[in-house]
């Protein structure tokens, strides 16, 4: 046996849920130095998910939750999982010309 369970204190919940067993969402904010951060950017892509989903248009979604559209179409590729991040990597063969 590799000793005991580690103990935890009791289920406080923090500013967005109260109990951390009733979260409704997919990352806690305590899990990480940045993760509020993401946490937001996850919340903020499923709302303009669900408002296009709804028939607005990007520039009645950027209305409506006051940034960009650009920022609309990164919000909606999160929602999606998409990172929006361009590849970094090098082709691995590199292609001749002439």
């Amino acid at each position: 046996m590799s000793g005991p369970l580690p103990t935890y204190p009791s289920d406080l919940g923090c500013d967005l849920a109260p109990r951390c067993l009733e979260c409704p969402f997919p990352l806690c904010r305590y899990d990480g130095k940045d993760t509020a951060k993401r946490l937001s950017f996850v919340l903020a892509g499923e709302k303009a998910a669900r408002l296009r989903a709804e028939g607005y248009s990007i520039d009645q979604i950027a209305q409506r939750t006051g940034c960009t559209k650009r920022a609309v179409y990164r919000r909606l590729a999160i929602a999606r999982g998409e990172t929006g991040e361009p590849s970094r990597r090098r082709p691995l063969i590199a292609h001749r010309t002439g």
